[in-house]
């Protein structure tokens, strides 16, 4: 089943015109229903595609499983709350992502997801 999901979560990518290279989709899912889907830069503001799923869902997100193309990240030089943070702070149950964070400056957003949930 995560298969399925992170597939849609590439379909969503596709539609990405981030400018700085990445192009990332996510899909939150509930009780096997997807309730928020995004992809990163989809309002033109570099807002990243987690972060919009999460604030775009009008439901509640708790048990809730979040896939995405990529790690979701730990830090961000924007100064906004980290895509780690607000995917705690949703009480989201668990992610799935595709391939780790290539980018050096914000690393390692899946330790800090982990480190919560201990």
């Amino acid at each position: 089943m995560d298969n399925h999901f992170l597939k849609l979560a590439m379909e969503e990518a596709k539609k990405s015109k981030d400018s700085d290279g990445y192009w990332v989709g996510a899909i939150i899912v509930k009780d096997g229903n997807i309730i928020s889907k995004a992809y990163s830069d989809e309002n033109n503001d570099n807002s990243h595609a987690e972060e919009l799923a999460i604030k775009n869902s009008k439901e509640d997100l708790k048990g809730a499983t979040l896939y995405t193309t990529i790690e979701p990240c730990d830090r961000r030089p924007s100064g906004k709350k980290s895509c780690s943070e607000l995917i705690i702070d949703s009480g989201i149950r668990k992610v799935v992502f595709g391939v780790l964070d290539p980018t050096p400056v914000i690393p390692c957003g899946g330790r800090k997801i982990r480190r919560s949930r201990c």
